[in-house]
């Protein structure tokens, strides 16, 4: 009986664990579609960052070329002045231009 119940247990903490794993490894790379939005607004073309980044952010969860490509941008641009950051936009996924 003894050996049921753990061998039980191995298989619900099994279940329990493989989601986590599975967000541990896409989290890996982070896409954060409201700093795109407002380094693109502030350093290239005044966008509304609001309705860019919840563009991006479906684009993001539906197309993972998309979602990748906004990830390495995200990496790129962190912590750089406009100037330091203009390389990055040839990697970075179209932004929505929407105007102010």
């Amino acid at each position: 009986m003894k050996t049921l119940a753990a061998c039980g247990v191995l298989i619900v903490s099994a279940f329990l664990l493989a989601p986590g794993c599975a967000r541990d490894s896409e989290a890996g790379r982070t896409v954060d579609c409201a700093s795109i939005c407002s380094k693109y607004s502030e350093c290239t073309t005044e966008i509304d960052v609001a309705s860019c980044t919840s563009e991006c952010e479906d684009k993001a969860d539906a197309d993972s070329s998309y979602q990748e490509s906004a990830a390495a941008c995200t990496e790129c641009i962190e912590d750089k002045a406009c100037k330091e950051a203009e390389p990055c936009w040839a990697s970075c996924p179209d932004m929505p231009a929407v105007s102010t």
